[in-house]
């Protein structure tokens, strides 16, 4: 499955949540970075700099699956 960082984003109401644990959260000056896990597979996702998450923290988390692609090898 294929997903751009741009098609995850925190849930506002109304998607699709997913609940993910925060695994490791790495802040730069412009953005963050946040490592998870949704149904076993390693997500890295970029959020604005003006979001705050944290190593350990539980984040709602909507997926644009109307952009989401499949393909197998």
């Amino acid at each position: 499955m294929g997903n751009r960082p741009e098609h995850f984003s925190r849930a506002t109401g109304g998607e699709e949540v997913n609940d993910v644990g925060v695994e490791i959260a790495r802040p730069t000056e412009t953005r963050a970075f946040g490592t998870f896990f949704i149904d076993g597979t390693h997500v890295v996702d970029e959020f604005g700099n003006h979001e705050v998450i944290a190593t350990g923290t539980s984040i709602a988390l909507s997926v644009a699956t109307d952009c989401t692609s499949f393909f197998s090898y």
